[in-house]
């Protein structure tokens, strides 16, 4: 496998696009990403903070002031709260808007505050 070195227009783009990242999302910290879809015209981001759930808490895990749309994690978040607060910012912001709440991401394995099955 051979990779061709891009050109200066193209590494231009991807420096702007990194940049970007840095300015909006959490790099660095514990996160669970991105957490909704964006809903046809609008941001989850944008919603979030008109449902008044801009730096919303449960436990140790946060909707943070900057960047709404991710949920971070100080250190002492339980599955619980992760799910918790996903789902109350989902059950708020459907009240509020006329659109759907989908998340983009998808848990794995078993937590282990959950009933064994």
């Amino acid at each position: 496998m051979q990779f061709t070195p891009r050109d200066a227009a193209a590494a231009g783009v991807v420096r702007e696009l990194a940049q970007r990242r840095k300015q909006t999302q959490p790099l660095g910290e514990w996160s669970c990403g991105s957490v909704f879809t964006n809903p046809p015209g609008d941001q989850p981001a944008r919603l979030i903070e008109a449902a008044g759930l801009k730096g919303a808490r449960i436990g140790a895990r946060w909707s943070r002031r900057e960047t709404r749309q991710f949920h971070l994690n100080e250190g002492h978040a339980t599955a619980s709260d992760i799910e918790e607060l996903i789902n109350q910012v989902r059950e708020t912001c459907s009240a509020c808007t006329a659109c759907c709440w989908c998340r983009k991401c998808a848990w794995s394995g078993r937590r282990p505050d959950a009933p064994a099955s």
